[in-house]
């Protein structure tokens, strides 16, 4: 477990408690159709999207989905941010005119990448818990989008 991502594993699991989706999540345990936990798997192969284990009745999210996922946060959220910084001042935005565009194109290219093979994260790339302008703000939106894709299992 060497991806940053793996900084955001307690609070992934602490998402899943919460709420409608642990009422879900208690009812499944108690009828025996899950075990209680989420397994991570730390496998160096594409993206897969998380799944119940039928043999385990585990839910497993695989580490290159969520580092997968809070790459794209991130981007949609610096991306999102700069445009609307440029809006207030320019009548045309130009993402361009940021030094980050170059980072952050290189960590969506490498987001897209792991649907294709497995890359460790890039060193110099933007990571969950660092301490940039947009980490901590995309932090609490890749949790967000946890707990949702989440709740599609137990609709």
């Amino acid at each position: 477990m060497n991806s940053p991502i793996a900084t955001l594993y307690d609070q992934i699991t602490n998402h899943f408690a919460q709420g409608a989706m642990a009422m879900r999540l208690n009812d499944a345990i108690k009828s025996g159709a899950l075990n209680p936990g989420i397994r991570i798997d730390v496998l160096n192969e594409p993206i897969k999207t998380p799944y119940a284990d039928p043999a385990t009745r585990e839910i497993v999210l695989q580490e290159n989905f969520l580092a997968f996922l809070w790459a794209i946060c991130y981007c949609f959220n610096a991306f999102n941010r700069m445009a609307f910084e440029q809006s207030l001042d320019h009548a045309t935005i130009s993402l361009s005119r940021s030094s980050e565009a170059p980072v952050i194109n290189q960590l969506f290219d490498w987001a897209v990448g792991l649907g294709m093979a497995h890359e460790d994260w890039p060193p110099g790339l933007p990571t969950p818990g660092s301490k940039d302008q947009w980490s901590e703000e995309t932090d609490a939106l890749f949790l967000f989008a946890i707990r949702f894709t989440g709740a599609w299992y137990f609709h």
